[in-house]
């Protein structure tokens, strides 16, 4: 029994702000997944650089506004469907650290469906060709599954706590006067690939050893997408055989931050790269420094 992906959407356009790119993405993957949209009973946003550099509402109620969701209970005549709706900051964890809070709202029944939802725009809602990540908007949804070991079984989150960070993005209003809303200002330190290799490849170990995971019946390997081959990286270092599929879509989208492992799922199931019982292993890492690894059966 466990939390299970029904459906996944991905929606890019380099005009888009953040919300509409989560909108389009959420659209379609509501439609995919062939559930009345009043039965979602949870919606999850895990993007990181916003529109106007928003902090305040969090960005998943405006989202589900968008989306018509469970507005107004006492318009609709009833309380039985209502949807609660929250941001995550996770960076590239996010996905994760998202799927981890569903699994236990969906688990414990009180919640139907979950909406998860990501999306990096720069905050003027412009193209930007210095901005550091792609305009992927990325969506899925998850529900409950009554079959024994399916969905996502076990996840593992670390933070270095070193004091390194290795990668900061400032929106510095004071720096970029009444243009601070649509600026913002990044600080990458020159090894910071490099120990964020170092480090994830410290924590999928660690991942595998806890559960007890032989690498070579990893099936399929979606990570963040930092590099290129960072995945390649990964799946050579720590032992999965060759017949393992790595997702690695850098050459084609760059780095989608948040929406990476969303758009690495949906690469694979629109191009019928899974089948039934693929054990999946996701990994994300970004600053902090900071990962995150998870176990899902298909």
């Amino acid at each position: 029994m466990g939390t299970i992906i029904k459906s996944s959407s991905i929606y890019m356009n380099g005009s888009t702000g953040s919300i509409g790119l989560a909108v389009r993405a959420a659209e379609d993957c509501i439609e995919k997944a062939g559930v009345d949209r009043h039965d979602i009973s949870l919606i999850i946003y895990s993007g990181i650089y916003r529109d106007d550099n928003i902090v305040e509402p969090a960005i998943a109620p405006l989202i589900q506004k968008r989306l018509g969701i469970n507005l107004d209970p006492v318009e609709q005549g009833s309380f039985d469907r209502l949807t609660f709706s929250f941001d995550v900051h996770n960076g590239p964890c996010g996905f994760l650290a998202a799927s981890r809070v569903a699994q236990s709202s969906l688990m414990s029944g009180a919640c139907r469906y979950a909406l998860l939802v990501s999306a990096d725009a720069h905050p003027s809602k412009r193209h930007n060709p210095d901005f550091p990540f792609s305009n992927v908007g990325s969506a899925v949804m998850l529900g409950y599954s009554e079959e024994p070991q399916r969905g996502f079984l076990e996840f593992h989150f670390r933070t270095s706590g070193n004091g390194r960070v290795g990668y900061v993005a400032k929106a510095e209003v004071k720096r970029f006067g009444t243009a601070g809303r649509e600026c913002i200002a990044f600080e990458v330190e020159h090894d910071y690939h490099d120990e964020l290799l170092e480090f994830t490849l410290d924590s999928v170990r660690e991942f595998i050893n806890s559960q007890n995971l032989d690498p070579a019946d990893v099936d399929l390997l979606l990570t963040s997408q930092q590099f290129k081959s960072f995945g390649k990286l990964i799946s050579s270092s720590i032992g999965m055989n060759g017949k393992s599929k790595v997702i690695d879509l850098f050459d084609e989208y760059g780095d989608p931050h948040t929406s990476s492992l969303g758009l690495g799922y949906n690469y694979a199931a629109s191009n019928k790269l899974l089948k039934k019982d693929d054990r999946i292993l996701f990994v994300a890492s970004g600053a902090g420094l900071s990962s995150a690894c998870a176990l899902y059966v298909a």
